[in-house]
């Protein structure tokens, strides 16, 4: 059992009865006090964290998109890479293709009336033509019109086919000269 003597005087109980009470105010303001700004500080990291994530997020999504791009540049890097050997072997090809049109135009230019080709055969440079003649002349003067053409020359028709007089079935090999083969470019 505990006796309590009050023998202060009223004014001093009172004063240390503030007293009692401000530092419990000012002890608790404190404590609210440390507390927002704990919570403060903790806001304050959260915010610098998620600064940090964001622009590690945006410099991996920029890099991500130059990937991107670098790999559809590449991927039409290859397709002008493919298309551009396409066209060396279109152009390989063309440069060493023969211009029969215009050969057999030349030739069909320089067939007389009388004369009816049945056959043609090339060999590069080579052509051979198989035909009937009405007569020897007439055969002569295609072999002669042959020869003095641009395209043509060095006719020889075998000399079995020029003995015969008329109805002539006849063979003859002729050289084609290379600007009137080869394709225009």
């Amino acid at each position: 059992m505990n006796i309590h003597l009050n023998l202060l005087p009223e004014e001093r109980k009172r004063g240390l009865k503030r007293k009692k009470i401000s530092w419990l105010i000012i002890r608790q303001e404190l404590l609210v006090f440390f507390s927002v700004a704990v919570f403060l500080i903790i806001l304050f990291c959260i915010n610098f964290i998620l600064d940090l994530q964001g622009k590690s997020l945006e410099s991996e999504y920029a890099e991500e998109a130059l990937n991107g791009e670098y790999k559809e540049i590449g991927k039409y890097e290859k397709i002008f890479e493919d298309e551009n050997r396409e066209i060396a072997l279109l152009y390989s090809v063309q440069k060493n293709h023969f211009d029969w049109t215009n050969v057999l135009t030349r030739l069909s230019e320089n067939v007389i009336n009388d004369v009816k080709l049945k056959g043609i055969v090339s060999d590069d440079s080579r052509f051979s033509i198989s035909g009937i003649a009405n007569d020897r002349d007439t055969l002569l003067r295609f072999k002669s019109q042959i020869e003095n053409s641009q395209c043509f020359s060095e006719m020889e028709i075998p000399l079995s086919d020029i003995v015969s007089k008329k109805n002539i079935n006849f063979e003859a090999e002729l050289k084609i000269e290379e600007e009137c083969i080869k394709t225009k470019k």
